[in-house]
Protein backbone atom coordinates (compact mmCIF):
# COMPACT_ATOMS: atom_id res chain seq x y z
CA UNK A 1 0.00 0.00 0.00
CA UNK A 2 1.46 3.37 -1.01
CA UNK A 3 1.79 6.48 1.13
CA UNK A 4 -1.12 8.91 1.38
CA UNK A 5 -0.66 12.29 -0.33
CA UNK A 6 0.27 14.93 2.22
CA UNK A 7 -2.96 16.81 1.51
CA UNK A 8 -5.15 13.77 2.20
CA UNK A 9 -6.16 13.12 5.78
CA UNK A 10 -5.94 9.50 6.89
CA UNK A 11 -9.25 7.67 6.86
CA UNK A 12 -10.79 7.48 10.29
CA UNK A 13 -12.53 4.17 10.95
CA UNK A 14 -15.22 4.05 13.57
CA UNK A 15 -14.34 1.53 16.25
CA UNK A 16 -16.90 -1.21 16.62
CA UNK A 17 -17.14 -3.63 19.48
CA UNK A 18 -17.38 -7.20 18.22
CA UNK A 19 -19.68 -9.39 20.25
CA UNK A 20 -18.81 -13.08 20.26
CA UNK A 21 -21.32 -15.78 21.10
CA UNK A 22 -21.12 -16.97 24.66
CA UNK A 23 -22.83 -19.76 26.56
CA UNK A 24 -25.05 -19.15 29.54
CA UNK A 25 -22.51 -19.83 32.26
CA UNK A 26 -25.11 -19.49 35.02
CA UNK A 27 -27.07 -22.39 33.50
CA UNK A 28 -23.90 -24.51 33.29
CA UNK A 29 -23.13 -23.79 36.94
CA UNK A 30 -26.71 -24.61 37.96
CA UNK A 31 -26.72 -27.96 36.16
CA UNK A 32 -23.25 -28.85 37.44
CA UNK A 33 -24.34 -28.16 41.03
CA UNK A 34 -27.34 -30.45 40.56
CA UNK A 35 -25.14 -33.22 39.19
CA UNK A 36 -22.78 -33.10 42.19
CA UNK A 37 -25.43 -32.37 44.83
CA UNK A 38 -25.22 -35.88 46.31
CA UNK A 39 -21.49 -35.37 46.94
CA UNK A 40 -22.10 -32.04 48.68
CA UNK A 41 -19.96 -30.30 46.07
CA UNK A 42 -20.64 -26.84 44.71
CA UNK A 43 -19.22 -24.64 41.98
CA UNK A 44 -17.09 -21.99 43.63
CA UNK A 45 -16.08 -20.02 40.53
CA UNK A 46 -15.88 -20.31 36.76
CA UNK A 47 -14.12 -18.58 33.89
CA UNK A 48 -13.97 -18.77 30.13
CA UNK A 49 -10.70 -20.37 29.03
CA UNK A 50 -10.92 -20.04 25.25
CA UNK A 51 -13.22 -19.48 22.30
CA UNK A 52 -12.52 -21.54 19.18
CA UNK A 53 -12.89 -19.12 16.28
CA UNK A 54 -13.82 -21.61 13.58
CA UNK A 55 -15.26 -24.52 15.48
CA UNK A 56 -17.16 -22.16 17.79
CA UNK A 57 -16.49 -24.22 20.90
CA UNK A 58 -16.36 -22.60 24.31
CA UNK A 59 -14.22 -24.10 27.04
CA UNK A 60 -14.74 -23.35 30.72
CA UNK A 61 -12.74 -24.21 33.80
CA UNK A 62 -15.05 -24.98 36.72
CA UNK A 63 -13.55 -25.22 40.18
CA UNK A 64 -15.68 -27.34 42.49
CA UNK A 65 -15.31 -27.30 46.25
CA UNK A 66 -17.20 -28.81 49.16
CA UNK A 67 -19.99 -26.51 50.25
CA UNK A 68 -18.74 -26.54 53.81
CA UNK A 69 -15.20 -25.54 52.85
CA UNK A 70 -14.53 -21.82 53.17
CA UNK A 71 -10.89 -21.74 52.16
CA UNK A 72 -9.06 -21.66 48.84
CA UNK A 73 -7.05 -24.84 49.47
CA UNK A 74 -6.57 -26.44 46.04
CA UNK A 75 -6.53 -29.88 47.63
CA UNK A 76 -10.19 -29.43 48.51
CA UNK A 77 -11.16 -28.46 44.97
CA UNK A 78 -11.90 -30.39 41.79
CA UNK A 79 -11.08 -28.80 38.47
CA UNK A 80 -13.39 -29.55 35.53
CA UNK A 81 -14.01 -28.37 31.99
CA UNK A 82 -17.40 -27.55 30.48
CA UNK A 83 -17.07 -27.73 26.71
CA UNK A 84 -19.91 -26.05 24.84
CA UNK A 85 -20.67 -26.45 21.14
CA UNK A 86 -21.91 -23.49 19.06
CA UNK A 87 -22.11 -25.01 15.56
CA UNK A 88 -24.17 -22.32 13.86
CA UNK A 89 -22.63 -19.12 15.17
CA UNK A 90 -20.78 -16.76 12.86
CA UNK A 91 -17.43 -15.60 14.22
CA UNK A 92 -15.76 -12.65 12.50
CA UNK A 93 -16.40 -13.12 8.77
CA UNK A 94 -16.40 -16.92 8.67
CA UNK A 95 -19.37 -19.13 9.32
CA UNK A 96 -18.88 -22.49 10.97
CA UNK A 97 -21.60 -25.02 10.22
CA UNK A 98 -21.72 -28.44 11.83
CA UNK A 99 -24.04 -31.40 11.95
CA UNK A 100 -26.15 -31.13 15.15
CA UNK A 101 -25.12 -34.63 16.28
CA UNK A 102 -21.37 -33.89 16.17
CA UNK A 103 -20.81 -33.45 19.92
CA UNK A 104 -23.07 -36.36 20.90
CA UNK A 105 -21.07 -38.65 18.61
CA UNK A 106 -17.80 -37.31 20.03
CA UNK A 107 -18.95 -38.14 23.58
CA UNK A 108 -19.87 -41.70 22.53
CA UNK A 109 -16.53 -42.07 20.74
CA UNK A 110 -14.52 -40.88 23.75
CA UNK A 111 -16.32 -43.28 26.07
CA UNK A 112 -15.90 -46.18 23.64
CA UNK A 113 -12.16 -45.57 23.17
CA UNK A 114 -11.64 -45.05 26.91
CA UNK A 115 -13.33 -48.37 27.71
CA UNK A 116 -11.67 -50.47 25.00
CA UNK A 117 -8.14 -49.13 24.64
CA UNK A 118 -5.28 -47.87 26.79
CA UNK A 119 -5.36 -44.46 25.10
CA UNK A 120 -5.67 -41.76 27.81
CA UNK A 121 -9.05 -40.07 27.38
CA UNK A 122 -10.47 -37.42 29.76
CA UNK A 123 -13.36 -38.64 31.89
CA UNK A 124 -16.75 -37.29 30.82
CA UNK A 125 -19.17 -36.68 33.70
CA UNK A 126 -22.23 -35.93 31.60
CA UNK A 127 -23.47 -34.66 28.26
CA UNK A 128 -26.43 -32.34 27.71
CA UNK A 129 -27.90 -31.73 24.26
CA UNK A 130 -29.40 -28.44 25.53
CA UNK A 131 -32.89 -29.27 24.27
CA UNK A 132 -34.33 -26.37 26.30
CA UNK A 133 -31.80 -23.91 24.88
CA UNK A 134 -30.77 -22.63 28.32
CA UNK A 135 -27.02 -22.98 27.71
CA UNK A 136 -27.01 -22.03 24.04
CA UNK A 137 -25.49 -25.21 22.66
CA UNK A 138 -24.91 -28.87 23.39
CA UNK A 139 -22.21 -29.34 26.01
CA UNK A 140 -20.32 -31.86 28.08
CA UNK A 141 -18.69 -31.70 31.48
CA UNK A 142 -15.35 -33.50 31.72
CA UNK A 143 -12.25 -33.66 33.83
CA UNK A 144 -9.54 -31.03 33.44
CA UNK A 145 -6.36 -32.33 31.78
CA UNK A 146 -3.33 -31.26 33.79
CA UNK A 147 -0.80 -31.02 30.99
CA UNK A 148 0.46 -29.03 28.02
CA UNK A 149 -0.19 -29.18 24.32
CA UNK A 150 2.63 -31.27 22.79
CA UNK A 151 3.33 -28.43 20.34
CA UNK A 152 4.37 -26.25 23.30
CA UNK A 153 7.35 -28.51 24.05
CA UNK A 154 8.17 -29.87 20.59
CA UNK A 155 10.91 -27.43 19.57
CA UNK A 156 12.90 -28.02 22.77
CA UNK A 157 12.61 -31.82 22.73
CA UNK A 158 15.52 -34.04 21.72
CA UNK A 159 15.36 -36.35 18.71
CA UNK A 160 15.10 -39.34 21.06
CA UNK A 161 12.17 -37.75 22.90
CA UNK A 162 10.35 -37.05 19.63
CA UNK A 163 10.89 -40.64 18.51
CA UNK A 164 9.50 -41.84 21.84
CA UNK A 165 6.33 -39.80 21.30
CA UNK A 166 5.92 -41.15 17.76
CA UNK A 167 6.26 -44.73 19.04
CA UNK A 168 3.49 -44.04 21.58
CA UNK A 169 1.25 -42.59 18.85
CA UNK A 170 1.95 -45.63 16.65
CA UNK A 171 0.81 -47.86 19.52
CA UNK A 172 -2.38 -45.79 19.88
CA UNK A 173 -3.07 -46.12 16.16
CA UNK A 174 -2.57 -49.88 16.39
CA UNK A 175 -5.16 -50.04 19.18
CA UNK A 176 -7.66 -48.02 17.11
CA UNK A 177 -7.02 -50.08 13.98
CA UNK A 178 -7.67 -53.25 15.96
CA UNK A 179 -11.25 -52.20 16.81
CA UNK A 180 -13.97 -53.79 14.68
CA UNK A 181 -17.45 -52.58 13.67
CA UNK A 182 -20.36 -53.93 11.64
CA UNK A 183 -21.11 -50.79 9.61
CA UNK A 184 -19.64 -47.58 8.21
CA UNK A 185 -20.68 -44.44 10.09
CA UNK A 186 -19.92 -42.88 13.48
CA UNK A 187 -20.50 -43.93 17.08
CA UNK A 188 -23.67 -42.89 18.93
CA UNK A 189 -25.62 -43.85 22.04
CA UNK A 190 -28.83 -45.71 21.25
CA UNK A 191 -32.03 -45.38 23.29
CA UNK A 192 -30.79 -47.97 25.80
CA UNK A 193 -27.46 -46.21 26.32
CA UNK A 194 -25.45 -48.72 24.29
CA UNK A 195 -22.85 -47.40 21.86
CA UNK A 196 -23.67 -48.36 18.27
CA UNK A 197 -22.66 -47.29 14.76
CA UNK A 198 -25.05 -44.58 13.54
CA UNK A 199 -24.99 -41.69 11.03
CA UNK A 200 -21.66 -40.27 9.95
CA UNK A 201 -20.40 -37.39 12.03
CA UNK A 202 -17.95 -34.92 10.55
CA UNK A 203 -15.91 -31.84 11.28
CA UNK A 204 -17.38 -28.36 10.92
CA UNK A 205 -17.51 -26.88 7.44
CA UNK A 206 -15.24 -23.85 7.27
CA UNK A 207 -16.42 -22.84 3.80
CA UNK A 208 -18.01 -19.40 3.60
CA UNK A 209 -20.28 -20.79 0.84
CA UNK A 210 -21.73 -23.54 3.05
CA UNK A 211 -25.29 -22.84 4.15
CA UNK A 212 -26.68 -26.12 5.51
CA UNK A 213 -25.65 -29.52 6.83
CA UNK A 214 -26.53 -32.86 5.20
CA UNK A 215 -29.71 -34.74 6.08
CA UNK A 216 -29.13 -37.15 8.95
CA UNK A 217 -31.08 -39.93 7.21
CA UNK A 218 -28.64 -39.82 4.27
CA UNK A 219 -25.53 -40.13 6.46
CA UNK A 220 -25.79 -43.85 7.13
CA UNK A 221 -24.90 -46.10 8.73
CA UNK A 222 -23.88 -48.03 5.62
CA UNK A 223 -23.80 -51.82 5.57
CA UNK A 224 -21.43 -52.10 2.61
CA UNK A 225 -18.53 -50.26 1.02
CA UNK A 226 -20.57 -49.85 -2.17
CA UNK A 227 -23.44 -48.11 -0.34
CA UNK A 228 -21.00 -45.74 1.37
CA UNK A 229 -19.04 -44.85 -1.78
CA UNK A 230 -22.19 -44.30 -3.85
CA UNK A 231 -23.65 -42.04 -1.15
CA UNK A 232 -20.39 -40.07 -1.15
CA UNK A 233 -20.51 -39.74 -4.93
CA UNK A 234 -24.09 -38.46 -4.75
CA UNK A 235 -22.98 -35.86 -2.21
CA UNK A 236 -25.40 -37.24 0.38
CA UNK A 237 -23.23 -36.40 3.38
CA UNK A 238 -21.59 -33.20 2.21
CA UNK A 239 -22.37 -29.72 3.48
CA UNK A 240 -24.62 -27.85 1.07
CA UNK A 241 -22.85 -24.97 -0.65
CA UNK A 242 -23.70 -22.15 -3.03
CA UNK A 243 -21.69 -20.96 -6.01
CA UNK A 244 -20.97 -17.24 -5.86
CA UNK A 245 -19.58 -15.29 -8.80
CA UNK A 246 -17.23 -12.46 -7.90
CA UNK A 247 -17.51 -11.27 -11.51
CA UNK A 248 -19.66 -12.40 -14.39
CA UNK A 249 -23.29 -12.92 -15.06
CA UNK A 250 -25.87 -14.90 -13.18
CA UNK A 251 -26.03 -17.23 -16.18
CA UNK A 252 -22.33 -18.03 -15.76
CA UNK A 253 -22.92 -19.07 -12.17
CA UNK A 254 -25.85 -21.23 -13.24
CA UNK A 255 -23.64 -22.87 -15.87
CA UNK A 256 -21.08 -23.76 -13.24
CA UNK A 257 -23.79 -25.23 -11.05
CA UNK A 258 -25.06 -27.31 -13.96
CA UNK A 259 -21.53 -28.51 -14.75
CA UNK A 260 -21.13 -29.62 -11.16
CA UNK A 261 -24.40 -31.55 -11.37
CA UNK A 262 -23.25 -33.27 -14.58
CA UNK A 263 -19.89 -34.21 -13.04
CA UNK A 264 -21.75 -35.87 -10.16
CA UNK A 265 -24.08 -37.69 -12.53
CA UNK A 266 -21.19 -39.04 -14.63
CA UNK A 267 -19.18 -40.09 -11.57
CA UNK A 268 -22.15 -41.94 -10.06
CA UNK A 269 -22.73 -43.71 -13.37
CA UNK A 270 -19.06 -44.67 -13.70
CA UNK A 271 -18.76 -45.96 -10.13
CA UNK A 272 -22.01 -47.91 -10.35
CA UNK A 273 -20.50 -50.00 -13.15
CA UNK A 274 -17.09 -50.47 -11.51
CA UNK A 275 -16.63 -54.24 -10.98
CA UNK A 276 -14.58 -53.60 -7.86
CA UNK A 277 -17.65 -52.24 -6.06
CA UNK A 278 -19.71 -55.32 -6.84
CA UNK A 279 -17.34 -57.66 -5.04
CA UNK A 280 -18.03 -58.83 -1.45
CA UNK A 281 -16.46 -56.75 1.32
CA UNK A 282 -13.41 -58.56 2.68
CA UNK A 283 -11.79 -55.77 4.71
CA UNK A 284 -12.66 -55.00 8.33
CA UNK A 285 -14.24 -51.71 9.38
CA UNK A 286 -12.28 -49.87 12.05
CA UNK A 287 -12.13 -46.51 13.86
CA UNK A 288 -10.56 -43.43 12.27
CA UNK A 289 -10.27 -40.12 14.17
CA UNK A 290 -10.48 -37.13 11.86
CA UNK A 291 -7.94 -34.94 13.65
CA UNK A 292 -5.38 -37.11 15.45
CA UNK A 293 -2.50 -34.63 15.28
CA UNK A 294 0.12 -33.37 17.68
CA UNK A 295 -2.05 -30.35 18.53
CA UNK A 296 -4.55 -32.70 20.20
CA UNK A 297 -1.99 -34.57 22.29
CA UNK A 298 -1.52 -33.38 25.87
CA UNK A 299 1.73 -34.24 27.66
CA UNK A 300 3.08 -33.99 31.19
CA UNK A 301 4.67 -30.68 32.10
CA UNK A 302 7.52 -32.54 33.81
CA UNK A 303 8.15 -35.09 31.06
CA UNK A 304 6.99 -34.22 27.53
CA UNK A 305 7.32 -37.87 26.44
CA UNK A 306 4.53 -38.85 28.85
CA UNK A 307 1.17 -38.50 27.10
CA UNK A 308 -1.57 -37.64 29.61
CA UNK A 309 -4.52 -37.26 27.21
CA UNK A 310 -5.65 -37.33 23.60
CA UNK A 311 -8.45 -34.81 23.09
CA UNK A 312 -10.86 -33.60 20.37
CA UNK A 313 -12.47 -36.72 18.89
CA UNK A 314 -15.09 -34.87 16.85
CA UNK A 315 -15.75 -36.21 13.37
CA UNK A 316 -14.42 -39.70 14.16
CA UNK A 317 -15.81 -42.33 11.78
CA UNK A 318 -15.88 -46.10 11.37
CA UNK A 319 -14.45 -46.82 7.91
CA UNK A 320 -12.87 -49.67 5.93
CA UNK A 321 -9.32 -50.16 7.11
CA UNK A 322 -7.89 -49.49 3.64
CA UNK A 323 -9.25 -45.93 3.78
CA UNK A 324 -6.90 -44.90 6.60
CA UNK A 325 -3.94 -43.88 4.49
CA UNK A 326 -1.15 -42.66 6.76
CA UNK A 327 -2.66 -39.36 8.01
CA UNK A 328 0.20 -37.09 9.06
CA UNK A 329 0.75 -36.56 12.77
CA UNK A 330 2.10 -33.09 11.95
CA UNK A 331 -0.61 -31.94 9.56
CA UNK A 332 1.57 -30.50 6.80
CA UNK A 333 5.14 -31.51 7.61
CA UNK A 334 7.20 -28.32 7.86
CA UNK A 335 10.70 -29.81 7.78
CA UNK A 336 12.66 -32.93 6.85
CA UNK A 337 12.67 -34.10 10.46
CA UNK A 338 8.87 -34.20 10.58
CA UNK A 339 8.74 -36.11 7.28
CA UNK A 340 11.17 -38.67 8.69
CA UNK A 341 9.29 -38.98 11.99
CA UNK A 342 5.97 -39.42 10.16
CA UNK A 343 7.51 -42.21 8.08
CA UNK A 344 8.92 -43.84 11.21
CA UNK A 345 5.54 -43.61 12.97
CA UNK A 346 3.66 -45.37 10.18
CA UNK A 347 6.40 -47.95 9.66
CA UNK A 348 5.92 -48.78 13.33
CA UNK A 349 2.13 -49.00 12.86
CA UNK A 350 2.69 -51.39 9.97
CA UNK A 351 4.92 -53.61 12.08
CA UNK A 352 2.25 -53.72 14.82
CA UNK A 353 -0.80 -54.17 12.61
CA UNK A 354 -0.38 -56.54 9.66
CA UNK A 355 -4.02 -56.18 8.56
CA UNK A 356 -3.66 -52.43 8.09
CA UNK A 357 -0.25 -52.79 6.44
CA UNK A 358 -1.54 -55.31 3.88
CA UNK A 359 -4.59 -53.15 3.11
CA UNK A 360 -2.39 -50.22 2.09
CA UNK A 361 -1.32 -52.14 -1.02
CA UNK A 362 -4.26 -54.45 -1.71
CA UNK A 363 -6.88 -51.78 -1.05
CA UNK A 364 -5.43 -48.98 -3.15
CA UNK A 365 -7.99 -49.29 -5.97
CA UNK A 366 -10.84 -49.15 -3.47
CA UNK A 367 -9.14 -46.14 -1.90
CA UNK A 368 -8.94 -44.47 -5.31
CA UNK A 369 -12.62 -45.24 -5.96
CA UNK A 370 -13.48 -43.57 -2.65
CA UNK A 371 -11.35 -40.58 -3.63
CA UNK A 372 -13.13 -40.36 -7.00
CA UNK A 373 -16.45 -40.38 -5.14
CA UNK A 374 -15.31 -37.57 -2.84
CA UNK A 375 -14.37 -35.49 -5.92
CA UNK A 376 -17.58 -36.27 -7.81
CA UNK A 377 -18.44 -32.60 -8.39
CA UNK A 378 -14.99 -31.89 -9.88
CA UNK A 379 -14.05 -32.17 -13.54
CA UNK A 380 -12.36 -35.62 -13.88
CA UNK A 381 -9.87 -34.05 -16.29
CA UNK A 382 -8.44 -32.06 -13.36
CA UNK A 383 -7.06 -35.11 -11.53
CA UNK A 384 -5.73 -38.61 -12.22
CA UNK A 385 -6.47 -41.77 -10.24
CA UNK A 386 -5.12 -45.24 -11.00
CA UNK A 387 -8.05 -47.66 -11.10
CA UNK A 388 -6.52 -50.82 -12.57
Amino acid sequence: MGCLPSSMAPLQLEEQEIEYPSPNIDSIVEQTNKFFAAENLKVRRSRTMSLGGYHAIIELIVDINAETCKGEDSASQRQLVARVDFPFQALCTDKAIAVPWKLASEVATMQYVKERTAIPIPRIYFYDEDADGKVGGAWMLMEYVNGDDLQYHWQTMSRAQKQSICCSIADYWNQLLSLRFDAIGSLHFDDSGEIKVGPLSMMCSLSTTAYDYPSRDKCGPFATTREWIMAEANGDFRYKTRIYMARGSKAEGEDRQENRRLFIRDTVSWLSELPLLHEPDTYPTTLCPSDFGMHNVMVSRRDPTEIVAVIDWEGTQTVPIWNIHRPSFFGVAECEEQVELDAMLWEKVGSLNATWSESMASGRYLRNAAMRASLSDWDPASYTLEMS
